[in-house]
């Protein structure tokens, strides 16, 4: 099915009737359309022309002229009033064409409820079977945007500043709360558009926020980092974010922390990609935060190893981070080989790596400028 969509406003179609408009199978000239009618229009004028030709008036009397005057002015009076009211109607059918009623339903949904029909038209794609494409054309596109993400954020390190607190949104709070704090408004954010019942929302949510092996794309790497299934799944990963986002960022810097939060969650993102996509798992779809935050504990225990952790359940009992994030690691791995499907374990586990990864760089880093400063001081040559 092809739906109209007009170039101009419906209003240009009585200005200017040559104008063109675009189908699904071409452009279309709108006198194409309007010369039949006008053609059938004009039938009565040359039925009357035949009758009371004009070429003739001067064998008529003054009066037969008077007569066949008014009679063609009354014509045409009727005939422009017949004409607007058709034109008016067309106006209106124009301006509503391809705009479906949601409270209305098409021939395709026919015993659908108001919100499943909302669903079906906010789908990006009528394919019932993922398309046919090669692992290269599913994986290439993502792992190149991935590997942006990842110098884009190296880049951001190099050259962020810490910002001057007269230029500050919230100068009152600590910057670590205001870095996370916006992580999180911006995940709730998200969660709340996907509970909206608007097409457009989901036909964008379903394009970008979400990661479908069957029909990748790129920039849902990152989009599918901000969407969530169910408010318990949010609430868990913002908790996890803001206990260790908040003295991650306060020890290594917003720039930093903003580099291995995206870092883990592009590397994340596409390691669940290739991996379903490798196996032929076109069924399944994957969002969620879980990937990033993971990074951001995996830097957090590589800077803080022996920092003890304390559990709401169990308030007695304190694990140090680094034996926590074994831990968890040896429990994705485990839930790997058994094949749970509900969690996305190879996520977890790159976004652990990649933050374990990013904090090894940044201490050598650190370890590097500390030497360079030390030789200066002595005088000697860098």
């Amino acid at each position: 099915m092809s739906f109209l969509l007009l170039r101009n406003p419906p209003s240009a179609i009585l200005l200017a009737p040559r104008a063109a408009f675009r189908t699904g199978l071409g452009t279309v000239n709108t006198a194409q359309i309007l010369s039949p009618i006008l053609q059938q229009a004009l039938k009565p004028n040359l039925k009357l022309q035949r009758q009371q030709p004009v070429s003739t008036w001067r064998g008529n009397s003054p009066t037969t002229i008077t007569t066949t005057a008014a009679t063609t002015s009354q014509w045409m009076i009727q005939l422009f009033r017949s004409k607007a009211q058709q034109m008016v109607l067309l106006r209106r059918q124009y301006a509503t064409f391809g705009k479906k009623n949601p409270l209305v339903p098409s021939s395709e949904e026919k015993g659908m409820g108001l919100l499943e029909r909302l669903k079906h038209r906010g789908r990006i794609s009528d394919l019932d079977t993922p398309p046919a494409l090669t692992n290269t054309q599913r994986l290439l596109p993502s792992l190149l945007f991935a590997l942006a993400i990842c110098g884009a954020s190296y880049a951001y390190t190099q050259y962020w500043q810490p910002p001057h607190p007269s230029t500050r949104l919230f100068p009152q709070l600590p910057q670590s709360v205001a870095t996370v704090g916006a992580l999180i408004s911006a995940n709730f954010l998200i969660f709340l558009l996907w509970k909206v019942p608007i097409p457009l929302n989901w036909r964008i949510l379903n394009k970008y926020f979400i990661s479908v092996p069957g029909l990748p794309n790129a920039f849902a790497l990152l989009g599918a980092t901000f969407s969530h299934q169910s408010l318990p799944h949010l609430g868990l990963n913002c908790f996890a974010l803001y206990v260790f986002g908040t003295t991650l960022c306060d020890q290594l810097g917003r720039g930093n922390f903003l580099a291995i939060y995206f870092s883990s969650a592009a590397v994340s993102s596409f390691a669940s990609l290739a991996y379903h996509v490798v196996r032929a798992r076109f069924h399944v779809f994957a969002l969620g935060a879980s990937g990033a935050v993971s990074g951001v504990l995996g830097a957090y225990a590589y800077f803080n190893p022996n920092k003890e952790l304390y559990f709401l359940l169990f308030p007695f009992m304190a694990v140090k981070a680094a034996h926590f994030v074994g831990a968890m690691a040896g429990f994705e791995i485990w839930g790997l080989l058994r094949g749970y499907t509900k969690v996305d374990h190879v996520a977890h586990l790159s976004g652990l790596a990649t933050g374990v990864v990013c904090g090894m760089g940044l201490w050598h880093a650190a370890k590097r400028r500390g030497e360079r400063r030390i030789k200066r001081w002595r005088g000697e040559r860098v």
